[in-house]
Parts: C-alpha cells; structure tokens; sequence
C-alpha cells in the first residue's frame, strides 16, 4: 500500500516571493536506499525539545505544531524573512521555551496530538502577557475562529497558509507590540518624572516646616524684646525714636512670623498631617473675633467693615484656630486690597443645601478672570501697580483657606472683576450644623 503524499501547508505559489509564480519543480532524485538516512541541513530534537533560527531582527516568533514537518517548513520560511524563530511540537516544550523566550507572536496549530492549542494560549500569556497568539486551524468554520478569539488568540488562519497572508498578520502583531511596548516605556518615563515630582514635593515640604520651626523661636524672642521696649518695663527710653524703633522691629517681626505660620500650615497639609481638633464653634462670635483682629492688625479701625451675621448666631462643629484663620485671610485680603474710600461687607447666611455660607466683599483692585488660577496657587502673587509689594503678600494665604476649608468638607468660590471688587465665598456643609450632627446621632 503506498500512501498519498502529505498536502503541504504552503501552497507552491508564492512560496518565496508571493509576488511571483513559483519556479518550475526540479527533476526528483531517484529514491535513496532504505538502509540510508536522508541527510539533515540542521539536527533537530523534537518531542518536548525545541529548535531555534535567529537571522534578522524583524520579530521574534514562537511557532508550535506537532507535525515535524509543518513546524519545520513554517520555521524556514520565517527565517528567510528576516524573522527569529523558535519552535516546539506540544504544550510542554511551548511552556519551557516561552521562560526563556521573550517571544512578540506565537503560531499555534489547533491541534497538537491529544491536547489543544486554544488551551495553550493562556498558559503563554502568564509568561508573556504581552504576546500575540494566532491560531491555524484546517477548519474554516466560523465556530472554530469565535472559539479562538474567545481564548484570548488575535487573530486565525486556515490551512494551507498562503506567506503573504501569513507575514501581513504577524506584521500587524508586531506593530501593535511595538506601539504598547512605546505605551510602556511612555508611562514608565511619566511614573518616573510623577514619583520624582513627589518626592520633590515632600522635600519642600519637609524644608518649610524645619525653616518655620527654626525661625519661629528667634522672631517671638525680637517681638518679646519689642514689646518690652514699647512698654517701657525697665524704665523710660528717653527719645520717643526709641519707640518708632521699637514699633517697627514689632510690625516686622509679626508680618514675618505670619509668614512663617502660613508656610508651616502648607506644609502640614501637603504632607497630609494638618488635622482637625473638631469642637462645637460659635461661628457668629468667631467672625466677630477675627475682624476685629484684623481692624487692629492693619490699622484699620476707621475702614468701613460692614458684618452682617443671623441671629441666633450659628454653631458648627470644626477646628475653631483653622475657622478663624480662614476668616482673618480672607478679611486680611479684602482690606490690604481696597483703597480707604472702598467698601468691605462680612456677612454669614443659610444656604440652600442646608449649610452655611461665608461671604467676604469688597470694592477693591479686584482680579482679572485669567489670572484667578494663579492667586489660589502657592506663591502664586498677581502683580498689580496699585498696590507696593510688601502689601502683596507671601502668596500663601488663598491657597491656605483653600486646604482649610476643603478639611472641613467645604469649599471656596472666588468671583473678581478689576476695578469692580472681589466676593470671596467659603461654603460649609450641612454636616458641619450642630444641629444636623445632633440630629444624626
């Protein structure tokens, strides 16, 4: 009985040029002698081995069948293309040269003896999550390809395998490898320069916090000293320029240590660590407080500060020195950049989600809609030739009111308009209301 030849995987057109017919077939040697072994152009060991070709660097290819002489005809072809090419004829010899092989695409025969090539596709992912997987099958059914696309193959082909066709899906694995290993390394580059901006961060921080525990101590012994000398405890100073002197050593030494407390509170809270000391608030007498303070601070006893707050007074539950900071900043502001025949407005009122909001007006500079960004940045100090610069402040304070109120649950909403006036609005939650926590427990 003599059995038919085998039909090859490769038709004979194309085979080596697809663009071209095939040349006309040699006369056949005639057969040799039984006893005589076929000479082998390489020795190869099949089974659970594998072999390997690398020629040129066009990809890197995993090709498995259990025909002996498919896999070897496959691997040839490839070669010449340029392509490097490992193989293996089932499950097993796949799974231990893909360890140690960062193949791109992988060729998978359906079959392979009495196991399955779909079965193989996720047990090469786990080592190469990355790899594309096409899956030859004799049957051109529309069944076999939705099964293989369902385990996880990019894309199927059919016997017998036509080269054109077979190098323009792997090119097209190679591609899409190529523009996720760029993705990748894209990522990794912006993970890099985001963990860099971090730590860049955490450092500034790390240094503001040291800079305003070190100054602190010596600015409050000068302020001690300058209180000393104005109050003339030891006796009079004499000249009253000892006073001007005495004064202004004070002035300074109060705007710096203000400074100073502002970069310690940014810090505390890019680092996470600005928490809050909750307690029921008299939120009516804490604004009271604070605007009278800031009348002082600024010498602004005569300026015109209208404060409109509901009666009874409201109480919320917060950290009361933050409250109150909040509420100095934003006056602060209102008075460092209105002119002395301007018009200041502090008002509290009910909103309507049930919460409380906080309203701080003025007739001032005001700011252009474009550079509101900037005046809620760190450092971030809008220029403008109407006011000198040491009355711009350090750039700290918005940003501050920002974090502050954003750790009670609130927010800040900043309108301006140059030469109309700024309305700076801090909104508290519902939760924040004595009464509703009350209520709730």
């Amino acid at each position: 009985v003599v059995s038919e030849p085998q039909q090859s995987t490769f038709p004979a057109e194309g085979f080596d040029d697809p663009g071209e017919a095939a040349p006309a077939a040699a006369p056949q040697a005639a057969p040799a002698p039984a006893s005589t072994p076929a000479p082998s152009a390489r020795t190869t060991e099949y089974g659970h081995g594998s072999s390997s070709r690398a020629s040129g660097g066009r990809g890197r290819i995993l090709a498995v069948d259990d025909d002996v002489d498919m896999v070897d005809g496959l691997a040839e072809v490839l070669d010449a293309h340029g392509y490097e090419v490992k193989t293996a004829n089932d499950q097993d010899g796949a799974i231990k040269t893909i360890q140690d092989y960062d193949a791109q695409v992988a060729l998978l025969d359906i079959r392979l003896g009495n196991s399955n090539g779909l079965d193989l596709i996720s047990r090469l992912k786990e080592y190469r999550p990355n790899l594309y997987c096409i899956v030859i099958t004799g049957n051109a059914d529309k069944e076999s390809a939705v099964t293989a696309l369902r385990n996880g193959a990019y894309d199927y082909m059919t016997k017998p395998l036509h080269p054109s066709e077979l190098f323009s899906v792997i090119e097209r694995c190679l591609d899409k490898h190529r523009l996720e290993a760029r993705a990748d390394a894209t990522f990794d580059a912006l993970q890099i320069a985001k963990d860099a901006a971090e730590m860049a961060s955490k450092a500034k921080s790390q240094f503001f916090g040291t800079m305003s525990r070190e100054l602190r101590k010596p600015i409050t012994a000068i302020m001690n000293s300058a209180n000393a000398l104005m109050e003339q405890k030891h006796g009079e100073l004499g000249a009253p320029q000892y006073m001007d002197h005495a004064r202004n050593i004070r002035n300074g030494s109060s705007h710096l240590l203000g400074i100073i407390g502002y970069a310690l509170d940014m810090a505390e809270a890019e680092a996470g660590r600005l928490e809050l000391k909750e307690a029921e608030v008299d939120l009516g007498a804490l604004i009271k407080t604070a605007v009278r303070v800031v009348q002082q601070t600024h010498r602004a006893d005569q300026r015109s500060i209208e404060v409109n707050l509901p009666d009874p007074s409201p109480k919320v539950w917060g950290d009361q020195r933050l409250l109150k900071q909040i509420v100095m900043n934003l006056v602060s502001n209102a008075v460092k950049f209105t002119p002395d025949e301007g018009k200041m407005q502090v008002g509290l009122r009910w909103n309507d989600q049930g919460g409380l909001s906080f309203e701080v007006k003025d007739t001032g500079i005001g700011i252009a809609k474009e550079d509101l960004p900037k005046a809620l940045a760190q450092f971030g100090r809008v220029e403008n030739a109407a006011v000198p610069r040491d009355r711009q402040g350090a750039g700290l304070g918005l940003p501050l009111v920002v974090a502050m109120t954003e750790l009670h649950g609130g927010k800040l909403k900043l309108e301006s308009e140059p030469g109309v006036g700024t309305t700076a609005t801090v909104n508290l939650p519902s939760e924040r209301m004595v009464n509703a926590r009350s209520a709730a427990e």
